[in-house]
């Protein structure tokens, strides 16, 4: 039995989170609760609990077996710390027979329950299945031909005579043999389609797509939705990276990707799957788009750029110029300001030594025209800089930051004087200890050992332009990720925080 990764209505939840309404605002208050999502194979487990301590956990045991009186009873056969008031667990039953278990939330390395145990039957796993269950498409509109391609996104061992047809949905929506959508609506409204793969030797897989038709008269997008993700080596580093690659991607139901460490093809691969528009680098970075890339500009130092158009063939043009960027990654700022203890212009030497200074100046200077016309066509800069942000370093984060307040990290202040505005600080004005990016599994220098591992934002959407409004952005991660080394079953594809942001055209 394999371990796939599919939809789960409590990640779904946690998803709608971009953008949401800050938990300061509206404080949480937590039931005890354990809950879990099955399909074939693949297993994550919900919970909850107002009783927060770094040592709760969750274990899997045979069925009816385990704490049953809240004292130990033999072994898990496998557990992971549930650290937070709601989380979500991902479990790798790679190894388990087909049958039923039971799942316990218990307490502080101990045996008392937290909450009921839940009871979980595994199957076997399937030999083709699309990465979610729903998604959302790219936007149609009312009158004009819609095509979109499926066929990368059917997983699995389906050999090379899969094909493809149409279950249900409506009428104008079209299913070829090769997974080809096709069709022109005559509405506006959502519409929807379900789709099915079907194997040469007969295994089957359906998703279920929504298609938001917009009116003739209108654009195809009062809103652009984009997401930077450092893909950790292409993927390489997890079992099923590509799987919870796409699964993130889709359910955050972004209009551009900026992927860094895109390695060994990984833009190529995602960007196939998706059967997205795509550019990827010759080094780590690559930019996806559902929309068109009309135009590639190609590398300028450690990023690259593409023009995408968001509004077809209508008279008002709606376009962006989209910039990734990956800086060098050694020597890293926050080591010499935290184990070396080094004055700032210590901490400038080690800026300029890692190349990040002369790598940012080069993509200012390569910018040059895109930011001068950006009040005709907005610009976005995206990606891993691998330092943080002068916009970060405040008194009230004096002792996060080892000290150091009020100081201009080099690869932040050359955006922001060249008129580029990070768009997380728009909408979080005021700095928080939880708002960073690196990284979710080092809290300590080697992972689970070692120094505690500095902790901040270092991946960034920057935009400039009169025409967008920020909306909403989130650094996010999902899943209670492992820490380095126990991480090959994560969900979490990354060993960052993504950075989102939504912005109105």
């Amino acid at each position: 039995m394999r371990v796939f990764f599919f939809l789960s209505v409590a990640v779904v939840s946690a998803f709608a989170l971009l953008g949401a309404t800050s938990a300061a605002d509206n404080p949480p208050k937590y039931s005890p609760m354990l809950d879990r999502d099955l399909h074939a194979g693949s297993l994550t487990i919900h919970y909850q609990t107002p009783d927060l301590h770094g040592r709760n956990w969750v274990g899997l045991y045979p069925l009816h077996e385990g704490p049953i009186q809240h004292r130990k009873n033999g072994e898990s056969l496998m557990w992971k710390y549930a650290p937070r008031n709601d989380g979500i667990l991902w479990f790798d039953v790679s190894s388990l027979a087909a049958g039923n278990y039971t799942a316990y939330f218990l307490a502080k390395d101990g045996y008392s329950w937290l909450t009921d145990p839940i009871d979980i039957t595994l199957s076997t796993y399937p030999e083709i299945y699309f990465p979610v269950a729903q998604m959302t498409m790219r936007n149609g509109r009312q009158g004009e031909a819609y095509e979109a391609r499926l066929h990368g996104l059917l997983l699995g061992k389906h050999g090379k005579n899969v094909r493809f047809e149409k279950m249900a949905g409506d009428d104008w929506i079209s299913i070829h043999a090769d997974g080809t959508l096709q069709g022109t609506p005559s509405q506006a409204g959502s519409s929807h389609v379900t789709v099915r793969g079907v194997a040469e030797n007969g295994v089957t897989s359906t998703v279920e797509l929504t298609i938001p038709v917009r009116e003739g008269a209108k654009r195809l997008l009062d809103s652009v939705r984009v997401l930077s993700l450092n893909t950790w080596h292409g993927g390489e580093q997890l079992n099923d990276g590509l799987t919870k690659q796409l699964w993130v991607i889709l359910k955050s139901n972004v209009d551009v990707v900026a992927l860094q460490e895109a390695e060994n093809g990984a833009a190529t691969r995602i960007a196939t799957a998706l059967g997205w528009d795509y550019w990827e680098s010759s080094f780590s970075v690559g930019i996806l788009s559902r929309y068109p890339i009309i135009e590639k500009y190609g590398a300028v130092s450690r990023s690259g750029a593409v023009r995408v158009n968001l509004n077809g063939e209508k008279a008002e043009k709606i376009h962006l110029n989209i910039w990734n960027a990956h800086l060098g990654y050694t020597p890293y700022g926050p080591y010499d300001v935290c184990r070396d203890e080094k004055d700032w212009a210590g901490v400038l030497e080690g800026e300029k030594k890692s190349g990040r200074v002369d790598q940012i100046n080069e993509i200012m200077a390569g910018m040059k025209q895109h930011l001068d016309d950006a009040d005709n066509v907005p610009v976005l800069l995206m990606g891993d800089f691998n330092a943080p942000s002068q916009l970060d370093y405040v008194e009230s984060l004096k002792e996060e930051h080892c000290g150091l307040v009020g100081v201009e990290w080099p690869t932040s202040k050359a955006p922001l004087d060249h008129g580029l505005r990070d768009s997380f600080r728009e909408t979080h004005p005021v700095p928080a200890a939880n708002e960073v990016t690196w990284s979710p599994l080092y809290p300590r220098h080697d992972g689970v050992q070692g120094d505690f591992e500095p902790q901040d934002r270092i991946d960034f959407i920057y935009y400039k332009g009169k025409k967008l409004k920020v909306k909403k952005t989130q650094v996010f991660d999902q899943w209670s990720p492992s820490p380095y080394p126990t991480h090959k079953d994560n969900g979490w594809p990354s060993d960052h925080k993504a950075a989102f942001a939504e912005f109105n055209l």
